[in-house]
């Protein structure tokens, strides 16, 4: 099975949120679930916290400004839709039909 875990935060905090997405996709792939992270981010491409930096991830980079928000959130979607998951975790994303797993 496939997880795509999809997330709209900042990279480079040491907030809680960093840690719960780190758990979940480590005990995912304990139970032998293929999880992968995506994160769209204002943040800069360098990940500096260590629980995002030792997962299956890819970085979407926005500016910070509406348009660059948007054009990442539709790289974001043809990236999951890309990867193909069987199951969409989202958290902080707004929820796109664009990203249902196709049956």
């Amino acid at each position: 099975m496939k997880v795509a875990y999809v997330a709209c935060i900042g990279i480079n905090s040491e907030a809680g949120v960093a840690r719960k997405i780190f758990h979940q996709v480590k005990a995912w792939a304990k139970n032998g679930v293929d999880a992968h992270a995506f994160i769209v981010t204002g943040d800069n491409g360098d990940i500096k916290n260590h629980f995002l930096k030792s997962l299956p991830i890819t970085i979407i980079q926005h500016s910070g400004d509406k348009k660059s928000f948007f054009v990442s959130l539709s790289k974001a979607v043809i990236m999951v839709r890309q990867w193909n998951p069987d199951i969409v975790y989202h958290r902080y994303f707004h929820y796109n039909i664009l990203l249902k797993p196709s049956l």
